[in-house]
């Protein structure tokens, strides 16, 4: 018999962003990432039962345990549950033991009870009270921490928020010291720069480890996940049984083999876009990387530059790992035909003050995200393995906190005339080949030329006057085409180049069936973070 212990941490953002402290965000994200590596090996080595366990996934916040001696599996699945919610109070996590008597049938079996889990989440102990004292910043129970040194004076928080603090002081023993392993995953090779732990000043911070956001006040809350992988886990399953007793090593490979090729892009992107610097404090820092998916803080200006750079670096480096992966297990002919040639992925980009409150930024950045694969679905050719990488983003300028979806039905668009009028094209393609969508490139050339140009303001106005007041905006439009004729057409190009599917009017909107596409909040949003070249001219 194949016996095997599944292991989940569930709402891993949720945990990561609870409190709104970077600093607190920091050691959560840290923590997370250490669950399934260092305080995964301490504990087998501890338990003695190291060389019995093997693992068919090892990454993102989970793993699944496999062994033929019994009592190893439940002397792992006894001890485990109390280490991370000691380690990681308020974790919400699934655990499940199954056997039968091949691994594949054991991991299975044991993930068809854990899909009944995750819809009955356990519930997180203690229970808090009506009568006790909350934190401030997560709602959960207070305790009082002043005397350790994990809280300021008069600072109320829960046991969760000590607990991350006291690991970014301490690490995982007392002895030992907190390391920033996650951020250390980000350095590009030979460069260590400083990671900062603070968006903003504030007391007990030092002025390097607040992050830079140069002459803007924005950051930029980047979320950015894998198309399709799920779809091909289930087909790598349905190869498992022909893999035989290669099943283990062939799930852990392509584990291994995604998360190696996230970490690449990741690197790259940093090394490109970011410009780090021995010892010199970076625009970004990063707070989830989970198998194919990641969530980053970087300023604002560096926001696209890389998106843009990690989506490509991890395309090629994906087509590197599962090129790998095809020769390693070239005997298993069904599984080398159903690997693609390589992964997509698909972001979201939240543009928000730095004192915004942080996980609503995080949420709406997972909506985006969600709005680009959608886009990127619709477009897909019907003869495509995979759907086209692709960018949503949007810059929030009220101070209310709303959805993707009514952002973009309600505040990027307008009706006129009994038809309506979207501001936005909600999405855009990373690659300029990806037919039947707007080209990213194509829009950064229009942003950098009014940014340039100085024109964006005039654009602005223009957009707003086409959410609150479209007849004015048509007789400022006929002013603009007065006064800018040059840029007018040149846009106007630029857009038809940008998505030749539709037609382009001299109001630079886009006829889509029975209503109107612009891309002016889009390019005014971007714009408004690029600096202006001084050896462009003005075209009009």
């Amino acid at each position: 018999m194949i016996y095997a212990y599944l292991f989940e941490a569930r709402s891993i953002q949720s945990y990561v962003f609870a409190g709104g402290k970077l600093r607190d965000m920091v050691a959560a994200s840290n923590l997370v990432d250490q669950l399934t590596g260092s305080v995964l090996d301490s504990t087998l080595n501890s338990l003695d039962i190291k060389k019995d366990i093997g693992f068919s996934r090892r990454a993102g916040g989970a793993f699944y345990a496999l062994s033929s001696n019994e009592n190893s599996i439940k002397r792992l699945a006894t001890l485990w549950p109390l280490i991370v919610s000691g380690l990681a109070p308020s974790l919400e996590f699934i655990t499940h033991v199954s056997a039968e008597k091949q691994a594949y049938q054991a991991v299975m079996k044991g993930l068809n009870i854990l899909k009944v889990k995750r819809n009955n989440p356990v519930p997180i102990f203690p229970i808090v009270p009506p009568i006790a004292e909350r934190a401030q910043r997560t709602g959960s129970g207070a305790i009082y921490s002043t005397k350790q040194g994990f809280s300021l004076p008069g600072e109320s928080i829960d046991s969760s928020t000590e607990q991350k603090r006291k690991y970014a002081q301490k690490g995982l023993n007392e002895s030992d010291s907190a390391a920033d392993a996650l951020a250390q995953k980000f350095s590009p090779f030979g460069i260590s720069p400083y990671w900062p732990k603070a968006l903003t000043q504030e007391q007990g911070i030092k002025t390097k480890d607040v992050l830079p956001l140069g002459e803007h006040s924005h950051i930029a809350v980047i979320h950015i996940d894998g198309n399709g992988l799920g779809q091909l886990l289930i087909q790598l399953g349905e190869s498992a049984e022909i893999a035989g007793e290669q099943y283990s090593e062939l799930y852990l490979s392509f584990s291994e083999a995604i998360t190696k090729a996230t970490l690449i892009a990741a690197q790259r992107a940093v090394a490109d876009t970011l410009t780090p610097r021995e010892g010199e404090t970076i625009a970004a820092r990063p707070l989830v990387l989970g198998g194919d998916d990641l969530t980053i803080i970087v300023a604002a200006d560096k926001a696209i530059a890389f998106s843009r750079a990690f989506i490509r670096a991890f395309e090629e480096s994906s087509a590197e790992s599962l090129q790998s992966l095809r020769q390693r297990f070239s005997k298993l002919t069904v599984l080398a035909k159903q690997l693609p040639e390589k992964l997509t992925a698909c972001g979201g980009i939240a543009f928000v003050k730095a004192s915004y409150p942080f996980s609503s930024a995080a949420h709406l950045a997972e909506e985006l995200c969600q709005r680009a694969k959608t886009a990127s679905e619709l477009a897909k050719p019907e003869n495509a393995d995979t759907k086209a990488s692709s960018l949503c983003w949007h810059k929030v300028t009220t101070t209310s906190l709303s959805s993707a979806e009514k952002i973009f039905s309600e505040e990027l668009a307008y009706h006129y005339e009994d038809q309506q009028h979207l501001l936005s094209l909600h999405a855009y393609s990373v690659l300029n080949e990806q037919a039947g969508m707007p080209s990213l490139d194509k829009l950064l050339e229009v942003a950098k030329r009014w940014a340039s140009n100085k024109h964006v303001s005039k654009f602005r106005q223009y957009l707003g006057y086409l959410k609150t007041n479209p007849i004015q905006a048509n007789v400022y439009h006929r002013r603009m085409l007065e006064t800018h004729p040059g840029e007018i057409q040149q846009t106007k190009i630029n857009l038809e180049e940008m998505w030749p599917k539709y037609e382009v009017d001299d109001a630079l909107m886009y006829t889509v069936s029975d209503y109107t596409q612009s891309p002016l909040a889009d390019i005014i949003a971007l714009a408004g973070f690029l600096p202006a070249d001084k050896e462009k001219t003005d075209v009009a």
